[in-house]
């Protein structure tokens, strides 16, 4: 069975979700084996490693998102298939105070992909992102290794990574709203009981 890997750029898959898929709009979590179990059952392929890509809060700047973030993380890591990739964030100054924004994560999910075109332990890579900034990584994958197929993987509705005109297109897994019911994760983090679900979702930490 084809060996595949599944790589996560988490802030993105989340926004994406809860800009399509929440009314109102709210926090669009997702678990990430759900969803990477679906992408594979799709695939056929064997999922042998998850990993994901996200900012880390600094918990001086925000405690709350800090310890919600590593909450979730810790859960994700009860898999042993989870290898997670963070980065901390960037503040900027603002009017208000500060803005944090993620820097970094997409290069870093982009020279994981081409190390795995290189390494050759995989047939089947999957991208859940729509960042346009991946396009290079996943060209210079698909030059290294004829072994490895890169896929994609996006919400319905959403814009999709591709190659220019001139190669052939990106296989993509298009995931519905239907798909996003089957892989939200509704447990609130700040609490600091990842066991509980309560309904609803908290103001955005």
């Amino acid at each position: 069975m084809t060996r595949m890997v599944v790589l996560i750029d988490y802030e993105n898959v989340r926004r994406t979700a809860r800009d399509r898929f929440r009314d109102p709009p709210t926090r669009g979590h997702v678990d990430i084996v759900a969803l990477s179990e679906m992408i594979a059952a799709r695939s056929g392929g064997a999922l042998s490693e998850i990993r994901v890509y996200r900012g880390t809060p600094n918990p001086r700047r925000q405690p709350v998102a800090a310890a919600a973030n590593s909450r979730q993380c810790d859960v994700w890591s009860r898999d042993r298939r989870v290898v997670l990739r963070r980065r901390p964030l960037r503040y900027l100054p603002t009017a208000d105070g500060f803005s944090a924004a993620e820097k970094g994560v997409d290069v870093l999910l982009g020279a994981d992909l081409v190390r795995i075109a290189a390494e050759g332990l995989h047939e089947l890579a999957v991208v859940v992102s729509r960042d346009t900034d991946l396009v290079p990584a996943l060209e210079v994958a698909r030059d290294l290794s004829k072994d490895l197929v890169v896929a994609t993987a996006m919400w319905a509705g959403c814009s999709r990574l591709r190659y220019p005109r001139d190669a052939a297109p990106l296989p993509c897994h298009v995931l519905s709203a239907a798909d996003f019911r089957c892989v939200e994760d509704r447990t609130d983090y700040t609490r600091g009981n990842p066991g509980a679900s309560p309904p609803g979702y908290p103001a955005e930490p």
